[in-house]
């Protein structure tokens, strides 16, 4: 079951980073599938009464004060479902740095054509370190 579940995370990560760079779009549906098969593949054992909410919060501040997109915070907080609290920083860790990465790949090249109004209005795809980040830490969830 347990394999299953990480395939399917597996290949909504991959939809998930495709959707997020092509279309700046991570659909309910792969938020679902993610929430879901997280929960699963951790027996639903990591999920945290005190953590998760807590995490929500966060999560609403961050887009409340526009630094994160709403889909991006749904798939962060789909796998923290199935992230043990143990995993939880490297998570965050993981993600600050796949963004701070992808946010220099776009802004460079953006920086010396001088397209920065076209990447602002545009977006850099955060969903994708996310999802990397998530699909990572669920699978060290389930091995340890």
């Amino acid at each position: 079951m347990q394999s299953l579940c990480l395939g399917v995370i597996a290949v909504t990560t991959l939809w998930v980073c495709y959707s997020d760079i092509r279309f700046r779009r991570i659909s309910n549906q792969a938020v679902a599938v993610t929430a879901l098969t997280s929960v699963l593949a951790s027996f639903g054992m990591t999920l945290s009464w005190f953590a998760w909410p807590v995490a929500c919060f966060v999560g609403c501040l961050l887009f409340a004060f526009n630094i994160f997109a709403g889909g991006d915070i749904k798939l962060a907080l789909a796998f923290l479902l199935g992230i043990h609290t143990t995993w939880w920083p490297t998570f965050i860790f993981l993600t600050a740095i796949g963004g701070g990465l992808l946010a220099a790949c776009y802004m460079i090249p953006a920086l010396v054509t001088r397209q920065m109004p076209a990447l602002r209005e545009r977006g850099i795809p955060y969903g994708a370190p996310i999802a990397l980040a998530g699909t990572l830490c669920v699978w060290l969830t389930v091995a340890g």
